[in-house]
């Protein structure tokens, strides 16, 4: 009798909760449209479980470039539109600018970090931090010897051992992240780099929709015991990585500087100025371009025409004398080279559907009612994709963004908007360019053959996740002559 009542009562305020949202939207205006709703569940059989941006992209063409869903009571906002997440993204951001409960990840451990992080003091401390040292590309310059020896490191280590340049690229952008952050240089198989690799793959899985808690984040609270609790003690397991990779590198730099021996590094700089120690071991774990790098990578396997200008590009600046500089890039002597990586940006974007926003407050938005507290998901993969920007949005096409009137620069979408834009965008920037510019002046990269000879054709297309990597896919690196090898030997 008792557990028959305590079911009639949630039953009941799941019906209250559910009609005082319909009278709510009916006072202040139709929430914006989108697939018809069930009772007490609404949606929840509506929402996608893999490759969310292409359902997300059918409502865009079915119900115009903002539309909505509900799911238990929560509403969710869906953005299909530039020009709509402009407006409220970017214009509206005091609205839009904090983060629904990422369960999964707070409960891993990454609770803390600013990517996860509500709209509040904690996060705007975070911010701050990262905007200091590495908010501009003025700032950024400081740690541009870093990014300068870490690369021309990558070439040797793909002359050395061109089949396994992926491995190259990981341990290439962990030497960057880790020496920036931390001061800290890695050493041959270094097993700080193995564990960013495992905790990177764990952050994948923590958004996948299979665990129920990351759409009713109340599970949270469960018991560890409780019969369907198994997601918490993987997290647990998960969250250990997480404090260890965390903390290690922090207390090594605390550690250097106790002995007067630290590297100029992010950490460093911001415990000597007496910044928050929390705040620093937290910002300092955020940081990825892997996945552009390896897109690079397919994009000039699968068009040798455009790897050819690029490298003609950078020829007639370098002479073949030296490597790229980032000054060639931001004085503007390699206009179709940072086209060609802007058109990878809009190609592949790392982050489909990005991080979602959460309103802070209602809003209203051309006659529709957006609630407070409304997830909101801006779909980059469509953005990226809409022929208003970019007609023949399918073709890799760098010309587009030439010209008296270029196209829209992908970067305005792939980075985030408003107040949650990425704090590390020129970081990221400057080591995508300098590797793949650097690449490309030293190598060919061109289609592998099967073991008959067969030549295998990379496939374009992107693995579901809140991360999206390329699929996987096969090419030939070698060095365009003999002058590339002496100049990529002399690196050091």
């Amino acid at each position: 009798m008792a557990l028959l009542s305590v079911a009639n009562f949630l039953a009941l305020g799941a019906f209250a909760w559910v009609f005082i949202s319909l009278l709510r939207g009916t006072r202040s205006g139709p929430i914006p449209p989108g697939p018809r709703r069930l009772p007490i569940i609404g949606n929840l059989l509506d929402m996608p479980t893999e490759r969310e941006w292409v359902t997300w992209a059918e409502w865009g063409k079915r119900y115009g470039g903002i539309s909505s869903a509900t799911v238990l009571g929560q509403t969710i906002i869906v953005l299909n539109s530039y020009n709509v997440a402009k407006e409220l993204l970017n214009n509206r951001s005091a609205r839009y600018s904090d983060r629904p409960p990422m369960s999964m990840h707070i409960l891993s451990g990454w609770g803390d970090i600013v990517l996860v992080l509500g709209y509040g003091s904690a996060f705007r401390a975070q911010r701050k931090l990262f905007h200091k040292l590495l908010g501009t590309m003025e700032n950024l310059q400081r740690f541009y010897y870093i990014e300068d020896e870490q690369t021309r490191k990558f070439l040797k280590d793909v002359l050395r051992d061109p089949d396994h340049w992926v491995d190259h690229v990981h341990d290439d952008v962990a030497s960057i992240v880790l020496r920036i952050a931390y001061g800290y240089t890695i050493s041959k198989n270094d097993p700080l780099v193995a564990k960013c690799r495992q905790i990177t793959a764990e952050f994948l899985q923590m958004a996948s929709p299979k665990f129920l808690v990351n759409k009713l984040p109340a599970l949270r609270h469960l018991p560890d015991w409780i019969p369907g609790a198994g997601f918490k003690r993987l997290a647990k397991r998960w969250n250990a990585n997480v404090q260890e990779m965390t903390l290690q590198p922090f207390n090594w730099v605390k550690d250097q500087m106790a002995k007067g021996t630290a590297e100029y590094s992010y950490v460093s700089s911001n415990l000597e100025d007496g910044e928050d120690e929390f705040a620093i071991k937290w910002t300092a774990s955020t940081i990825q371009t892997v996945i552009s790098i390896k897109t690079f990578f397919k994009a000039m396997t699968m068009f040798p025409e455009i790897q050819h200008r690029v490298q003609a590009e950078i020829d007639s600046v370098t002479g073949g004398e030296r490597l790229p500089t980032l000054a060639d890039r931001d004085e503007g002597r390699l206009p179709y080279t940072l086209a060609a990586l802007q058109e990878v940006f809009r190609w592949h974007s790392p982050i489909p559907t990005g991080f979602p926003h959460r309103t802070m407050e209602d809003d209203t938005y051309n006659g529709y009612f957006i609630p407070k507290g409304s997830i909101v998901i801006y779909n980059i993969w469509q953005m990226s994709r809409d022929p208003e920007f970019y007609p023949h949005p399918d073709v890799f096409d760098p010309t587009r963004f030439l010209g008296p009137s270029p196209q829209l620069d992908p970067r305005e979408v792939t980075f985030g908007f408003g107040r949650r834009i990425c704090p590390g965008q020129h970081l990221a920037e400057a080591s995508i360019f300098l590797t793949v510019a650097r690449s490309l002046a030293a190598f060919n990269i061109t289609k592998a053959r099967d073991e008959n000879g067969v030549i295998q054709e990379p496939v374009p297309g992107q693995v579901s996740g809140v991360l999206s990597d390329t699929l996987p896919f096969n090419c030939v690196i070698k060095p365009r002559s003999e002058k590339a090898v002496h100049l990529v030997n002399e690196a050091f």
